[in-house]
């Protein structure tokens, strides 16, 4: 894109590389991230910014307006002769391997895409199929519901669940590898054992057991 600047009179002109077209965009906007990884400079300062060149030269001048930007004028050089324009045309693919292409998008959303002409190069066969994705069809699956009536157990303590977790590869403050996971059934009060190696795990469960005993608590 070229573009002419003026600044105390003296036009200047500018070319823009690798920028984007966004449709529907009133305003064009120029980051100084860009301008400043080329080389070239901006002084800010009361509201007005300087656009300087890589070689000290100033070609630019904004002032500043509402969300912090900055607002310049600038015209469109016109080209001096017309632009070649290059088409390459690929053979027009099925509905279903777009739908691949894209992530396994929906084809409501692939039609949006066609109709509102938002994607360059979308060459698709309107007339084939599509397909039922089997794929989406199997992310799509639910699980049949477990089944309601499990066994009831009304007392604390009737039924513990029990895992154990590690090796953790940094010890704890105790120097602590593993710990064992005690949990009630019924009130899902948690009981933690912290262990060194996995083998005293056993030993956990049974002192477990024989304080369940004492509490006059069958297991």
């Amino acid at each position: 894109m070229k573009l002419q600047s003026e600044y105390k009179g003296k036009q200047y002109p500018l070319k823009l590389q690798n920028v984007l077209h966004v449709p529907g965009t009133r305003n064009n906007l120029i980051s100084l991230g860009r301008w400043d990884a080329e080389g070239c400079k901006y002084i800010g300062k009361n509201g007005q910014i300087n656009l300087i060149t890589s070689d000290g030269k100033t070609i630019a001048k904004g002032n500043k307006i509402t969300n912090n930007l900055y607002k310049m004028h600038f015209t469109m050089n016109k080209l001096e002769k017309p632009a070649e324009v290059m088409f390459h045309t690929t053979k027009a693919e099925s509905w279903d391997m777009w739908h691949k292409h894209f992530g396994h998008v929906s084809y409501d959303g692939l039609q949006k895409l066609l109709d509102n002409k938002m994607v360059n190069g979308f060459n698709i066969d309107k007339n084939s199929d599509k397909s039922n994705c089997i794929a989406c069809m199997e992310a799509k699956l639910m699980v049949k519901l477990f089944n309601g009536k499990t066994a009831c157990w009304l007392e604390p303590r009737q039924l513990t669940h029990i895992n154990v977790w590690g090796k953790y590869k940094i010890a704890s403050i105790n120097h602590n590898h593993y710990f064992v996971l005690l949990v009630d059934d019924t009130s899902r009060y948690a009981n933690v054992h912290f262990l060194k190696t996995k083998d005293q795990a056993a030993q956990a469960v049974k002192n477990y057991m024989t304080y369940l005993k004492t509490q006059g608590k069958a297991p």
